[in-house]
């Protein structure tokens, strides 16, 4: 293909995805160029790249806006962005709290709250957490599942593959002063389960494709006796001791 029918290809291209091709790629690699985003900034980008964002293959972000974006979020969390992370992972950057600890953290879990200061902070055992239940729709089997996080709503969208398929959604959530706590209630919530209405477990071959998940899933028909065993602990059952949780409120 002549030299000006690639250079109008690529022109093209840029200018579906809101950006201009301005320049060659200084470091003199043929393949690359520098580009012009709708935002102002420029950037240097593979040709091929840019061809294949124009085509629906994936989007065309603008590192800058990016980061800006990263340190907002970090802003929003008493955190500072710092700059690339120190493990080879693209998905984490590095960062800052306010006590002067450093550490590496995803994004994702920036974003959602997710994350403790190694240097001063809570873990995941001492912070407060949450006993929640979960409504899923499988393909053919409504589920509902049960949990504990110190973060649900992050949870809730961590476990699914695909959100529009499995449309989960929050049905309740109970405070629980610990995550250490929240563990053993969780626990014993499953294990009574188990003992008294086995026929609501439904089998991991049935939920691990659109589920992130090995157990934790009941019918759908469950969630009415799960949901009073949750009000049962939220008055005051403990179901990691021995007692009926017909006895919460005594």
């Amino acid at each position: 293909m002549p030299p000006h029918c690639i250079a109008a290809r690529r022109a093209e291209a840029a200018r579906k995805m809101g950006a201009r091709l301005i320049a060659p790629d200084p470091q003199g690699d043929r393949h690359y160029g520098v580009y012009e985003f709708a935002c102002g900034h420029t950037g240097r980008r593979q040709h091929h790249r840019v061809e294949r964002a124009a085509a629906g293959g994936h989007g065309l972000g603008c590192e800058t806006c990016t980061e800006a974006r990263h340190a907002a979020e970090a802003e929003a969390r008493d955190w500072q962005l710092i700059g690339r992370a120190r493990r080879r992972h693209p998905g984490y950057r590095r960062y800052a709290h306010t006590c002067g600890h450093r550490q590496d953290v995803a994004v994702a879990n920036m974003r959602h709250g997710d994350v403790d200061c190694a240097g001063c902070g809570e873990s995941w055992a001492s912070k407060p957490s949450q006993i929640y239940l979960f409504d899923f729709t499988l393909p053919d089997l409504p589920v509902v599942k049960l949990g504990f996080s110190s973060n649900p709503s992050f949870r809730l969208r961590q476990v699914q593959r695909d959100p529009g398929q499995t449309q989960g959604k929050l049905l309740r959530a109970i405070p629980i002063e610990s995550g250490h706590r929240a563990i053993c209630i969780e626990k014993a919530l499953h294990a009574h389960i188990r003992a008294h209405c086995p026929d609501l477990i439904v089998p991991p071959a049935l939920f691990r494709g659109p589920i992130r998940t090995t157990s934790e899933i009941y019918h759908h028909h469950a969630r009415s006796y799960i949901q009073a065993l949750l009000e049962a602990v939220a008055a005051g059952w403990d179901p990691s001791a021995s007692g009926s949780p017909d006895n919460a409120a005594a």
